[in-house]
């Protein structure tokens, strides 16, 4: 079961966010977001989360903008899950990125 993480700890929602986006496209983080972004030529798509709980995800067909209290990232899946006071969203990575891990570019 992947662990939650409060946005409170920034740190380590930090480095749990760096380690899952590990090698699927460009990451950035700072003391106010953490963003990840895919690279052409595949599917184009992000994800970010700021330090005041706001999530933007941008996929082909749905994009967002929702504040979150929570974050769950479940490697097994490849899934974000956001969760907050009566409501959630998950954020899952496309396939085609996928194979980035395995060295394909």
């Amino acid at each position: 079961m992947p662990l939650r993480i409060s946005l409170t700890n920034w740190e380590q929602l930090h480095e749990e966010f760096l380690s899952f986006f590990e090698g699927l496209g460009e990451t950035n983080a700072t003391s106010t977001a953490l963003t990840f972004n895919s690279v052409p030529p595949h599917v184009i798509t992000g994800f970010s989360i700021t330090s005041n709980g706001e999530v933007n995800a941008a996929m082909p067909l749905h994009q967002i903008s929702i504040q979150f209290s929570s974050f769950e990232f479940d490697h097994q899946k490849n899934m974000v899950h956001c969760v907050a006071e009566g409501q959630s969203y998950s954020y899952t990575v496309p396939g085609e990125i996928l194979n980035r891990r395995g060295g394909d570019s």
